[in-house]
């Protein structure tokens, strides 16, 4: 028996009022919503209040209206999202070295320096991030998943044991200035080590877990060059 089959009505509300510009889609009978954004209007896309709702996902790929017939890009746009009023590049002006793409690049010191973890264990803009910084923040942790709960939970995890760690250091230096208790050097150097460790480059969630000693005051049990190479063998 052939299944009946119902017509849908779409609705496409153009953003901006062009047909190039971010479009947002309604089906009648679905509570979902859909956008269509391109690398130029990602950024108009990240800041509409509907993607801080739970379940709000972004699928991406290539601008398949930015591709030459040779299969060439115009520039950094036609991959990704590019920082609002930021240069296009196109054939007839290649200006990509002056594009300023919207997602940080996890290979650039600079972009990683303009994202922390708060004490919650959601990344967040770091202090010295600017107002176009922390968009960017705002962005990449959407576009990535940063804090999906899978990732959050875990990351909070470590911030928990890291933090017992640390209690249980504390108490061994607090016995350590106690003359009447027995202290033990060799132990406290164990647990230090240990704590240093966990935020050495290479382990996971690291940035966790140097947010959670500075946030408890104790940045010199942070690792050190010195310590990369003795610790990570």
């Amino acid at each position: 028996m052939t299944p009946e089959i119902f017509g849908r009505t779409i609705q496409l509300f153009l953003v901006d009022g062009t047909p190039t510009g971010l479009r947002k889609a309604t089906i009648h009978g679905w509570t979902g919503l859909r956008f269509v954004a391109t690398g130029t209007t990602f950024a108009a896309l990240t800041a509409r209040p509907e993607l801080d709702r739970t379940g709000s996902y972004i699928l991406s790929g290539p601008d398949a209206e930015a591709v030459g017939e040779t299969g060439d890009t115009f520039g950094k746009s036609s991959w990704f999202p590019l920082e609002a009023g930021s240069a296009i590049a196109c054939w007839d002006n290649r200006c990509v070295d002056q594009e300023k793409p919207l997602l940080l690049d996890p290979t650039r010191e600079a972009d990683v320096a303009l994202i922390d973890v708060g004490s919650d264990g959601l990344m967040v803009p770091s202090n010295t991030c600017t107002k176009s910084g922390a968009e960017r923040v705002k962005a990449s942790v959407r576009f990535y998943g940063l804090d999906l709960p899978d990732i959050l939970a875990a990351r909070r995890q470590v911030m928990v044991d890291l933090g017992d760690d640390i209690d249980k250091l504390l108490m061994l230096f607090e016995g350590a200035r106690d003359a009447e208790r027995v202290n033990d050097p060799e132990l406290i150097e164990k647990h230090r080590k240990a704590i240093a460790s966990r935020t050495l480059p290479n382990r996971p969630f690291t940035l966790a877990a140097r947010a959670k000693l500075i946030e408890r005051g104790l940045p010199q049990l942070l690792a050190g060059p010195e310590d990369y190479a003795a610790m990570a063998a």
